[in-house]
């Protein structure tokens, strides 16, 4: 015998003799403690050592990202995010987990902390390796989590916000049947009525830059004000607001686009409907 290299742990272990068995072609011996079971690895004179210890660290770094990460991960946002319910919290996983480029370099890096443990030793106690020697692969992780939490937390704010509005749309009578927007190129926008009449304090933007959020935020708040049945976006060549999302989503089913129109290019103003 080469040698032999024990590999143990509280959790997942049935699934990780079958991996040691599919791809290790090694005996395991197998022991049943109070908390952990343990899995003996022996190594023929065809594997070798080195070879062996390799092949565990693989299998062991797989376990850890495929299936110890979830719960790392749920752990993460719990203490981050108390308030946050089990289904919100197993959203935010996902939203970590569905990156393969960064998960597999997650495992590639629990992979080198094994092999530097087994170079060392002849066993690893998946339990304490991931408490105790993956600060770095934790810190990541944490990161991560973080991340995805502060992005879900902004969208589940923004939906609120629209569906805010959208309640406050539909509940109000309406002043107008239709409005036309007009985003102009050189900055500001200009509403009108059916009749071609200047509306609300629309009517009056004229200078705000491109990059100006205050415009945006006036626009939206005036069609709320006015809570058209009907809304029609012009656009000219070369534009394009963040306010666009916000009115599509806000007037869900009450709007309409126009490109390349005369009142799009500003040669003219918009004919009764």
């Amino acid at each position: 015998m080469a040698g032999k290299i024990t590999v143990g742990g509280s959790r997942y272990m049935g699934q990780l003799k079958r991996q040691l068995l599919r791809y290790l072609r090694v005996c395991a011996a197998e022991a049943t403690g109070d908390r952990y079971t343990l899995l003996t690895c022996v190594a023929d004179r065809r594997v070798g050592r080195v070879r062996l210890r390799k092949r565990i660290a693989a299998v062991v770094a797989k376990l850890v990202v495929q299936r110890w990460e979830e719960g790392l991960l749920e752990d993460i946002i719990a203490h981050e995010c108390p308030e946050l319910g089990a289904e919100e919290r197993r959203l935010v996983v996902r939203r970590v987990r569905r990156h393969r480029g960064a998960r597999k370099l997650r495992q590639e890096l629990v992979q080198k902390r094994a092999e530097e443990v087994l170079e060392a030793h002849n066993g690893i106690i998946i339990d304490g390796f991931v408490r105790f020697r993956l600060h770095d692969y934790l810190e990541g992780l944490r990161a991560a989590a973080c991340q995805a939490l502060n992005d879900y937390l902004l969208e589940k704010e923004y939906h609120q916000f629209i569906q805010l509005l959208r309640s406050f749309v539909e509940a109000r009578p309406g002043t107008q049947r239709l409005v036309h927007v007009v985003w102009r190129v050189g900055g500001g926008f200009q509403l009108f009525d059916r009749y071609r009449q200047s509306l609300g304090p629309g009517g009056a933007q004229e200078s705000l830059p491109e990059d100006d959020l205050e415009g945006d935020e006036v626009l939206v708040g005036t069609l709320v004000a006015l809570a058209p049945r009907e809304v029609v976006l012009h656009h000219p060549p070369g534009t394009g607001r963040p306010a666009w999302r916000i009115i599509g989503e806000v007037f869900r089913g009450r709007l309409r686009e126009c490109y390349g129109c005369t009142l799009c290019t500003g040669i003219d103003k918009p004919r009764p409907v």
